[in-house]
């Protein structure tokens, strides 16, 4: 065996340490690991009442109000009007003489040649020598019951022998049926409400070109004085409504509003969290207005926090872990959290044991309405 053979044992050894020593290093600068924390939101609320008014004190208010007068064409109903039965008078007679008194009952029926029947409106007594006159009407309406005089000369009802009529002067008053254009009290109605409607969305109209970017709370119902040029029954085609109205509000910024409302959510942030890119949602109503202008807004903020995180400070944590004891770990740090660990080489059980080799990124989950 060779003498220098016992001195060359050490060197090998030597080197053997030095080369795993090199590769142990260069495997510490290769291992990386990526690592996903998906952090859930909560949902924070913040309810605030603010106070209204003139002078404050939490939000200022300012007086306005509008005046506007309109007016609106309508059509009147179209109605049948009953023609009006002709009435006149007629004398019975007897000739040459009546044997005895004659009566002639209410309702007899007397004609014209052409037809036109006539009823007598009252009962009538003639004596052997005499005559009697008695009211007339024609028994249907209308202008044909207009007769000149002498032409009502038949007597339809049973009669004794020897009894004529006659009618001494012409009888008047019949009318035929028609139609008219008559204002009903539904006509005014409809053309009121409707221009009542349209006046009250012009006055809000008006209301809030006076205040852009500020709600207001009116001070009482629109007043409105309605008028018309023409009455029920008038007999005309058309009429016109007016109607002036009026409204008065409290106004006040809505913006200002809601950043008093958020700053009340951004206050009721616990230390240590943060809130989320999430829109902040304010709704607010009014649950009170005095007389002197001063209003009492009801209102909330709702938002989603989540923990603040230094992603440095939970990298140098979790660095040299096992994967199963960062997960863990983390999970503890930011409760309800999820973890998704990748390591390389894929075979790697624990996380690299410099910091900058991990990886870590903060994911927020979607907000939950």
């Amino acid at each position: 065996m060779d003498k220098s053979s016992p001195q060359l044992v050490p060197a090998l050894v030597l080197s053997a340490v030095v080369a795993l020593t090199a590769a142990l290093g260069s495997l510490l600068y290769t291992e990386t690991a990526t690592v996903k924390l998906s952090v859930p939101p909560h949902r924070l609320q913040a309810d605030l009442t603010i106070n209204a008014g003139p002078s404050g004190p939490d939000l200022s208010t300012t007086h306005i109000d509008a005046e506007i007068t309109e007016s609106q064409q309508g059509t009147a109903s179209t109605t049948q009007v009953g023609g009006s039965n002709a009435t006149g008078r007629v004398v019975f007679r007897c000739s040459p003489q009546c044997p005895t008194a004659q009566r002639v009952p209410q309702g007899t029926i007397v004609a014209t040649q052409h037809g036109l029947q006539f009823a007598t409106q009252a009962p009538a007594t003639l004596t052997a020598t005499g005559q009697a006159e008695v009211g007339v009407r024609a028994v249907q309406p209308g202008a044909a019951g207009n007769v000149a005089a002498s032409t009502i000369t038949i007597i339809v009802t049973n009669h004794p022998s020897g009894l004529q009529v006659n009618n001494p002067s012409p009888t008047t008053g019949g009318v035929d049926g028609r139609t008219e254009q008559v204002i009903l009290q539904s006509d005014l109605d409809a053309v009121s409400t409707a221009l009542a409607a349209k006046v009250t969305d012009d006055l809000n109209a008006a209301l809030h070109a006076k205040s852009p970017g500020m709600t207001f709370v009116l001070d009482e119902p629109p007043t409105l004085n309605v008028s018309s040029d023409h009455n029920v029954g008038d007999k005309v085609p058309t009429f016109n409504v007016t109607i002036i109205g009026s409204m008065s509000a409290t106004a006040f910024s809505e913006e200002m509003a809601k950043a008093l409302l958020r700053a009340a959510l951004e206050r009721k942030v616990p230390a240590g969290s943060q809130l989320t890119s999430d829109p902040i949602v304010t709704e607010y109503k009014i649950i009170r207005l005095s007389s002197r202008g001063n209003v009492t807004i009801s209102g909330s903020a709702v938002g989603f926090i989540t923990p603040k995180i230094s992603i440095s400070r939970l990298a140098g944590q979790i660095r040299g872990m096992s994967v199963g004891d960062a997960r863990n770990h983390l999970q503890s740090t930011v409760p309800g959290s999820r973890v998704d660990i990748k390591t390389s080489p894929a075979a790697a059980y624990w996380l690299p044991l410099i910091t900058k080799n991990i990886k870590l990124t903060v994911e927020v989950e979607p907000a939950q309405a």
